[in-house]
């Protein structure tokens, strides 16, 4: 009698990508070389972004008639606000570049804690909601310009569990200055540099 049991196939789990903003115009172009590839089309795909509010103390405004506490009430939920629009701006792009609708697009918005850099928030972020990418830019401004750059892109490479995708700004890289007698190597060549973690398929 023939006693091997049939395999069990394992349920596909749906590719889930996660995508840093920062409000910056590469942050915008980044988002057009995510649709020009199809990644909103073809992928789960959340949106997020990392803003700084740090709370103060009394001494900082001596002779204030509102109290510290409600000062810094106030303080945090315009950071909050204007972190929600910049999502939202950025989902309204998607939107009218693929047709998404952009209440079909997950948004995350994430509070770098005082004293916190917004590299772990990000790390943060991945090991809780456990996406199958991480795609960051290689330059940015603002709150999110720590996330941006190569030190914290290369930080999540190291640290993240996940495949973290670096897109390089291409109109930057056209517009650069040539250096002397440069060192080429494969990453300075293409438009992305990735790191694979042959754990997350």
């Amino acid at each position: 009698m023939n006693t091997t049991r049939p395999m069990v196939t394992p349920p596909a789990r749906r590719t889930h990508i996660a995508i840093a903003v920062d409000g910056s115009e590469y942050g915008e172009r980044m988002i057009k070389w995510c649709a020009k590839n199809h990644i909103f089309s073809t992928y789960e795909v959340t949106l997020l972004h990392v803003y700084d509010f740090t709370p103060f103390s009394a001494a900082m405004y001596p002779g204030a008639t509102m109290s510290v506490v409600q000062m810094n009430q106030r303080m945090h939920a315009a950071a909050k606000a204007k972190a929600m629009d910049l999502l939202n701006k950025h989902a309204k792009i998607v939107s009218d570049l693929t047709g998404l609708q952009p209440g079909n697009l997950k948004l995350a918005l994430l509070q770098g804690k005082p004293r916190t850099k917004v590299k772990h928030a990000i790390l943060e972020f991945i090991n809780t909601n456990n996406p199958t990418i991480m795609i960051c830019g290689s330059r940015g401004m603002g709150a999110m310009k720590r996330m941006l750059v190569g030190s914290v892109a290369d930080f999540l490479m190291h640290n993240a569990k996940c495949t973290v995708m670096v897109v390089k700004d291409e109109e930057a890289e056209t517009t650069r200055t040539p250096k002397k007698n440069p060192v080429v190597s494969p990453a300075t060549t293409q438009q992305w540099v990735i790191k694979v973690n042959n754990d997350s398929q």
